[in-house]
């Protein structure tokens, strides 16, 4: 059975922080260590002798991360800018994306066009190529998004590295998500990459979750 009536074998029981530790020891040793697997803002795919690359992946569900009231082309928009925030987030510099749609069969094509003009305008603005993906239909009135985004760092940030008793600070303002402000941020990446290059720096982490 895939969905449970018994509340306390739900993932809502678990919370995330659990459901990420319980999906870690599933997977054994296919999932290695962070920074490398589960644990940081991307998973860091190391070369030697070169910068390491990074590798995310966000989504955008209607109903959750934004309703029939947003401008679809702000939500476009936000579905590049929170991976953007985690390549960021780890002094990282964007590289190109895929992106997979979950859609019902009566989703508006004028809505979807305006959609992907969020997407372009945003990938032009931060030098993002989207260079393939996948098309799923699912039921009536559902829509999802799923963009993977690569990047390259040469000094990555972790948030393992950060020690008790550090300072800890943000760049710009908390809250304001019910204004709207989630879906008007811009990912901070020129901030990610200098302070990746500062020894003052331990860590780094998104917050636009």
């Amino acid at each position: 059975m895939i969905f449970s009536e018994q509340p306390k074998e739900t993932i809502s029981a678990l919370g995330e922080s659990q459901l990420i530790e319980q999906i870690r020891q599933w997977l054994g040793s296919a999932n290695p260590p962070a920074p490398y697997g589960i644990g940081d803002d991307c998973a860091l795919l190391p070369h030697p002798g070169q910068d390491s690359s990074l590798l995310t992946t966000d989504s955008l569900c209607y109903g959750r991360h934004f309703d029939k009231e947003t401008v679809p082309e702000k939500a476009g928009a936000k579905l590049i800018k929170r991976n953007l925030s985690d390549i960021a987030a780890m002094g990282g510099v964007p590289g190109s994306a895929v992106l997979a749609l979950l859609a019902g069969p009566n989703l508006s094509t004028s809505w979807l066009k305006d959609f992907f003009k969020g997407i372009r305008d945003t990938c032009l603005e931060y030098d993002v190529s989207l260079v393939g993906g996948d098309l799923t239909q699912t039921e009536a009135s559902h829509f999802s998004a799923v963009l993977t985004l690569t990047g390259h760092t040469k000094s990555p940030l972790l948030r393992k590295s950060a020690d008790a008793g550090q300072a800890v600070y943000v760049s710009g303002y908390l809250g304001g998500s019910l204004l709207g402000k989630h879906l008007n941020f811009s990912p901070r990446l020129e901030e990610g990459q200098w302070l990746a290059q500062q020894s003052d720096c331990t860590a780094l982490m998104d917050l636009t979750d």
